[in-house]
């Protein structure tokens, strides 16, 4: 389905949510209607994309170490998509038996909410029109943050953000991966 037209059923089948919202997802589902749907129809995995959205945002405020901390909550923010996303009693029991998998890919969702995060900031730092940006929703947050980080900065962002996901499907210790991508994020921005 076209993301016009994804865009209007979405808005008409959750007249709830902000369409700024709505069009985010849409955007970021790269044409996977049923991925969009089911977000949209979680509230509580939508409001895990907006902790990511928000934990992003919050990168140049934030000294190194607490990278860690920021790391300790992309795992349990994987988590808490997973379960949001499935019937509760199911997600639980498969989160049991199979944990380390689940939360690899779950993992891979969060990452991909994350690179579009630092494309939108690395069109914003080049200046290009805002129609371009995926997550309109977060728009204003954006723009305030476009003097912390310039185009090299952002496409560093994308590649550490890149190989991380490719990573994850090696064996790496998930605390400690995602511990180290926080830092290196974190890293980037321009103190002032």
């Amino acid at each position: 389905m076209p993301g016009g037209e994804a865009l209007a059923t979405l808005t008409k089948e959750f007249p709830g949510i902000e369409k700024a919202t709505i069009g985010a997802v849409v955007a970021s589902s790269a044409g996977r209607y049923g991925w969009a749907y089911r977000l949209l129809q979680s509230e509580a995995a939508l409001a895990q994309r907006s902790a990511i959205l928000d934990l992003m945002a919050s990168l140049p405020n934030r000294q190194l170490f607490e990278g860690m901390r920021a790391g300790e909550f992309l795992i349990e923010a994987a988590e808490q998509w997973w379960l949001a996303s499935h019937e509760p009693e199911l997600a639980t029991r498969l989160l049991k038996v199979n944990r380390d998998n689940i939360l690899r890919t779950q993992m891979n969702e969060l990452a991909d909410v994350m690179l579009s995060w630092w494309r939108d900031l690395a069109l914003l730092v080049t200046c290009a029109p805002d129609e371009k940006v995926i997550n309109t929703d977060y728009l204003p947050q954006l723009n305030e943050l476009v003097h912390n980080y310039d185009s090299r900065s952002c496409r560093r962002a994308c590649r550490w953000i890149q190989e991380a996901k490719s990573h994850l499907r090696g064996n790496p210790n998930l605390r400690l991966f995602a511990e180290a991508l926080m830092m290196k994020l974190i890293s980037l921005a321009r103190r002032r």
